[in-house]
């Protein structure tokens, strides 16, 4: 896509990105025995193209949605920050990251965006736990999201992971949550993040008030070095069947 220092071509910067990620096994359904391929995209838009650049990058989620190995693909932005954009989007594996780098719509909205964006973070990551509730399929739009990035002490990841599970299980338990997904930097396998969708501020507030949110603050207290939340809201959420 783009770097903070702009190329010559958004393209040609993903192709490099894409020579450093190793391919990922296919995916069985729920039980998931090997990891989802995720990418998280932070954007910084220039001013004047914002509102262009949400179309194309809604046209392009539309499209997306509909390859057999996109899953699901979000668009969301910081009430506070509106000139930024943050992606979430759920690949099958590799595989189905590199064919959509190379569909039409996906050349068309490089093509056309190029020059929109002032600066990108890019990141890949693999599942640990994708939890989903009510309909697996559709559009959603306006809902609450948490997007938590966590450095993890590494002689605690692995209890820092089980906790982490047990939160995001418990949580789309809780009326108003749609799904709670912890996931792990390919490239930094002590980076966590977990991303947090709730139908309104009531069901967040509620999360937050929840003995397993507390619970789990309680036991990972020690054991992140840094911790980064974004509380954003959802301009579309493009979402079918895992």
């Amino acid at each position: 896509m783009w770097k903070s220092v702009m190329m010559a071509s958004a393209a040609a910067a993903l192709i490099v990105a894409a020579a450093l990620l190793p391919p990922l096994n296919d995916h069985a359904a729920k039980a998931q025995p090997a990891p989802l391929y995720i990418t998280a995209v932070n954007f910084e838009i220039n001013q004047q193209y914002y509102a262009d650049f949400l179309k194309a990058i809604q046209d392009d989620g539309e499209n997306s949605i509909q390859e057999p190995g996109v899953r699901e693909f979000n668009i969301t932005f910081p009430e506070q920050d509106p000139n930024h954009l943050f992606l979430f989007i759920v690949y099958d594996d590799y595989a189905a990251w590199d064919a959509h780098q190379k569909s039409a719509h996906y050349g068309k909205f490089i093509q056309t965006t190029t020059t929109m964006v002032k600066s990108y973070d890019f990141k890949v990551f693999s599942s640990v736990a994708m939890n989903m509730t009510g309909p697996a399929s559709g559009r959603y739009v306006d809902t609450f999201v948490n997007a938590t990035y966590s450095n993890v002490v590494p002689a605690d990841f692995n209890k820092f992971i089980d906790a982490a599970k047990e939160n995001a299980a418990a949580a789309v338990k809780d009326p108003g949550c749609r799904e709670f997904d912890i996931v792990v930097a390919q490239q930094d396998p002590h980076l966590v993040l977990s991303f947090s969708v709730f139908y309104n501020a009531s069901a967040l507030s509620q999360y937050q008030a929840s003995d397993h949110f507390k619970k789990f603050q309680a036991a990972t207290a020690t054991m992140v070095s840094h911790r980064e939340e974004k509380k954003l809201r959802s301009l579309a959420l493009f979402s079918k069947s895992r």
